[in-house]
């Protein structure tokens, strides 16, 4: 009785990629109101609606969100495992438990590190659609700046060994 030609509301509001993005920040915002493994449940279900937003396009602004969106969530997803792990007492933590939510994390900090990479590609390619000659050296600083942030994470990392 619910259905027409046009199919039910919840099924256009699916093939909408606005409501599928606007479905990931939901769930993004309840991933950072929750802690450990109820944050992690809340960011795998974000990923999943950030993917389905970046698959079905909607207009390079609403795919940068959706990347943004998706690093945001990769980085509290593996926080969320981190959490988890130290929050949980020793003496129900394998070692084997402990370093598959590490590797986890780390694999999870990568993806945001990557969503990320997609939001300044985004960035710069609009730059450039914009610009009837793109200034060069604005594109160096860019690109420098973005060399500036690696090293300063390289140089951090071996400060804390």
């Amino acid at each position: 009785m619910g259905r027409n030609k046009r199919g039910t509301r919840r099924e256009r509001d699916a093939a909408n990629p606005l409501s599928v993005l606007e479905e990931g920040q939901n769930l993004q915002q309840q991933g950072e109101r929750r802690k450990g493994i109820e944050a992690a449940r809340a960011y795998e279900k974000a990923v999943a609606k950030y993917n389905e937003a970046i698959l079905a396009g909607s207009g390079t602004g609403h795919v940068s969100n959706a990347f943004f969106g998706l690093g945001v969530c990769h980085h509290g997803w593996g926080n969320a495992l981190i959490d988890h792990v130290t929050s949980t007492p020793n003496e129900e933590l394998t070692l084997e438990a402990q370093e598959t939510a590490y590797a986890s994390a780390r694999e999870h900090f990568h993806a945001a590190a990557e969503a990320y990479r997609q939001v300044g590609h985004h960035c710069l390619d609009l730059y450039c659609t914009l610009s009837t000659v793109p200034d060069l050296a604005e594109l160096k600083q860019m690109e420098n700046m973005a060399v500036s942030l690696v090293s300063a994470v390289i140089a951090d990392q071996q400060n804390r060994v």
